[in-house]
């Protein structure tokens, strides 16, 4: 991005050569006994720019647009900018920036706005049917609930999730191949036994137990809230806080919705009986899991397709 004060007033620019045709600019600008005047111009993410000071021609990510006491421009680094000219460069490189950012979220905000009929369109394909998002995160709300699928189901998917691990396992007392025996387990001949895990089934997308994935709080706090406020927010009357506060929440809209989209297909996928099973399976033979656990988790999965 590039901007540059034209009369006081922070524009846009789109090309280099609206900066490098300035009839004040100069490219290879001896700084040597001069002082800053002023900061006219900022820039950030573009493709490295070639410093304009003589003594350095270094490529910079991010700089300003400089205007020295005998009315000489440039294109500086900043970190150049502030070995060169200290504190001051440092003051000014921070006004624009806070500049910079207001129009840029006022530019969000704006183009936003335009957008929102389509916005709401997929907010409510995001929410419609059976498997709108917030019936699916509902029933993963569930899935933690100790007293909704027992206590077992949900402390096990939840640690599942944390570990990244998606296969179940279950424990099996196993008999020994002859190899594997010791001398003392050979002598009196009975089969011998080990325990061993074994891997019954996998469950795709558990890591969507994790508060990290919570659809709910997307759904409402990052979509619902933003368009609301973008719907209600006049930009002819806002403050400069509503506009950054709103704006930085609405460039980032799309990102949101895409999100919520992918975790929606992901959650419908990991809702089904056939995906929850194998830690039924798991379950059914362990003295450790009540009769209760059980059937709570049984009568959960029994309620998905």
């Amino acid at each position: 991005m590039l901007y540059v004060k034209e009369g006081g007033v922070l524009l846009k620019l789109d090309d280099w050569e609206q900066i490098y045709s300035r009839p004040n600019y100069v490219q290879d600008l001896d700084l040597k006994g001069k002082n800053l005047k002023a900061l006219i111009g900022y820039y950030k993410n573009e493709p490295p720019r070639t410093c304009g000071i003589k003594s350095c021609h270094a490529t910079h990510m991010k700089g300003g647009i400089v205007v020295t006491e005998d009315d000489l421009e440039t294109c500086i680094g900043h970190i150049c900018g502030s070995k060169i000219f200290k504190e001051k460069f440092d003051v000014l490189i921070q006004q624009i920036e806070k500049e910079v950012d207001f129009e840029i979220y006022k530019e969000a905000v704006a183009t936003r706005k335009s957008r929102l009929f389509d916005y709401w369109r997929q907010a409510a394909d995001l929410t419609s049917g059976t498997t709108g998002i917030l019936r699916l995160a509902e029933k993963i709300a569930l899935l933690r609930d100790p007293l909704s699928v027992g206590r077992f189901a949900s402390m096990e998917l939840i640690r599942m999730a944390a570990n990244q691990n998606s296969k179940v396992a279950k424990e099996e007392w196993v008999q020994k191949e002859e190899k594997e025996l010791t001398e003392e387990e050979k002598k009196d001949g009975k089969p011998k036994y080990k325990l061993e895990y074994l891997i019954v089934g996998q469950i795709r997308h558990v890591d969507l137990m994790l508060s990290s994935n919570d659809m709910k709080k997307l759904y409402q706090e990052e979509i619902e809230e933003v368009l609301r406020a973008l719907q209600n927010l006049d930009l002819d009357k806002a403050s400069k806080r509503q506009i950054t506060s709103i704006g930085r929440a609405a460039s980032a809209i799309e990102v949101r919705i895409t999100r919520a989209k992918e975790l929606k297909e992901r959650a419908i996928e990991f809702l089904t009986r056939e995906n929850l099973f194998p830690l039924y399976e798991k379950m059914l033979p362990m003295d450790t899991v009540s009769k209760n656990d059980l059937s709570l988790y049984e009568n959960f999965i029994n309620s998905l397709k």
